[in-house]
């Protein structure tokens, strides 16, 4: 038995009998790395302004510094963001990524250009769509330093945040002043602090940022302050203490310290050459694997049976967002003959959710009309659809089910009955249930959906439902999902 809730699931490692490709629509343009950039390499001007003040003497040899940027950008496009009128123009780097979210503002400001709180987001696992609003996820399983695999002691950013080790708000994991002591404390990949014995190197506390209440070592301070760029607009405040941690670099374990600052990671590897002991990590290649690398979707399983009346054929499966935050998901069934020609198509995708969590869950029902005869196969393809400000707001996903039954129905039908539970804070005024019926080896049988009755359900309050099942007569695991409409 399985009841999966919206706001309960916690996802599972992708085990999808069919892949779905990913169809983006927006442009992403990739440039290989190189230190003779072109002005047409950047997306913007105001981008190419930003990284000659900072970056431009690193790559002409005239500094001898690691880079503040990257020595190329490698990824532009529009992404998602409210507050510029549905998307704005972004521009990655390996340690961090460029933003313009008002082109007609002064182009003077000093942060006309701005950077994302990108650590927030991959530690949080909340993708940040708007000044106020944010797409749920899940942390990034991604190294903070190091190799990027066979790294396996390195914390990651989930690690700061399942250990609550990072302040995602103001008085959350705060430390107390330490400024003078040496840095001892070490972190592991499970999140496990402790102290360090034999530091590689002496290291002391030098400043105490009050603003999220975090302790910054000497090693970083210093560097911070002869940065030559305003450190504040390039990093953001801490949000973590500095750890001591086990990493992996280039297939060599060394000992690293490591700090996560609002923007940006700081880390000091006392083995590198002086002036390369405090490096920037490279959170703008780590954030785009994240949000765009992470996968797309896949069908679980499927069953797909005709209409006994009309000529239609019914695909009935469950689907797998495999991105790392919620998306809106459009299927699309394409049936084929047995050599590949296309014979129909449909995106008439009904009994699914509108949003599916990230890792999460979602059942389909999809209908292709008129079928020919000679059909032989069904493949799937998957459009994510735009994701705006308000759609949100039309659902409710704070229903819980309890007390499920399995027994006959007065017509002698397998019946799932059971009570759903208003768990919000708003009122779902219809209120649905999508029963999927599974045979032992987890394929799936059937699929019914039905509303509680009464539909409406006020916060706190249950409602009883029925789900008889016309095609599973002896199903023996089923699934519940649940979808409020406001």
């Amino acid at each position: 038995m399985m009841i999966t809730s919206r706001m309960k699931f916690k996802g599972f490692r992708h085990g999808g009998l069919l892949l779905i490709f990913l169809l983006i629509s927006n442009l992403v343009v990739t440039f290989s790395s190189t230190r003779s950039l072109r002005a047409e390499d950047f997306a913007n001007p105001a981008f190419k302004k930003v990284w000659e003040e900072s970056d431009r003497a690193v790559a002409d040899h005239r500094v001898n510094r690691p880079w503040l940027w990257g020595d190329a950008p490698f990824a532009s496009q529009q992404e998602l963001y409210d507050e510029a009128s549905g998307n704005r123009l972004v521009q990655y780097f390996d340690k961090s990524r460029m933003e313009l979210t008002n082109p007609l503002a002064d182009k003077n400001n000093p942060y006309f250009v701005t950077n994302g709180l990108l650590t927030k987001e991959l530690v949080s696992g909340q993708m940040q769509v708007g000044d106020n609003r944010y797409l749920e996820g899940v942390a990034a399983d991604i190294p903070v330093a190091g190799d990027s695999e066979g790294n396996p002691d390195c914390p990651t950013y989930a690690t700061f945040g399942q250990a609550e080790l990072a302040s995602l708000k103001a008085g959350d994991a705060q430390a107390q002043d330490l400024t003078g002591q040496r840095v001892v404390a070490s972190l592991n990949h499970n999140g496990e602090v402790a102290t360090l014995a034999e530091p590689p190197e002496q290291v002391n506390y030098a400043h105490y940022s009050p603003e999220l209440g975090h302790n910054i070592p000497g090693v970083f301070w210093n560097w911070l302050n002869r940065l030559g760029v305003d450190w504040l607009f390039a990093l953001g405040y801490p949000i973590s203490e500095p750890y001591w941690s086990q990493v992996r670099v280039a297939g060599v374990d060394q000992v690293v310290l490591m700090q996560l600052f609002e923007r940006r990671v700081l880390t000091f590897t006392p083995g590198n050459a002086p002036a390369w002991q405090v490096e920037m990590g490279n959170i703008g290649r780590h954030y785009y694997q994240w949000r765009y690398e992470s996968g797309s979707a896949s069908v679980l399983s499927y069953r797909a049976y005709k209409s006994e009346i009309a000529k239609n054929l019914y695909v009935v499966g469950v689907f797998q967002n495999d991105t790392n935050t919620e998306q809106r998901i459009q299927l699309t069934a394409n049936l084929l003959d047995q050599d590949g020609q296309l014979l129909a198509t449909s995106n008439t995708m009904i009994d699914a959710l509108a949003i599916v969590p990230a890792k999460g869950k979602s059942p389909f029902r999809i209908i292709l009309e008129n079928i020919p005869e000679n059909w032989d196969r069904v493949e799937f393809s998957a459009e994510f659809l735009p994701f705006f400000k308000t759609f949100k707001h039309n659902f409710n996903y704070d229903l819980s089910v309890a007390d499920v039954i399995r027994d006959q129905s007065k017509y002698g039908l397998p019946r799932l009955s059971g009570h759903l539970t208003n768990l919000g804070q708003s009122v779902s005024a219809h209120s649905g249930i999508i029963g999927v019926a599974y045979d032992d080896d987890g394929k799936v049988l059937d699929l019914e959906s039905g509303y509680t009755d009464p539909q409406k359900i006020e916060p706190g309050a249950s409602a009883p439902f029925e789900l008889p099942f016309l095609r599973a007569k002896n199903f023996s695991k089923y699934e519940i999902f649940t979808e409020g409409r406001n």
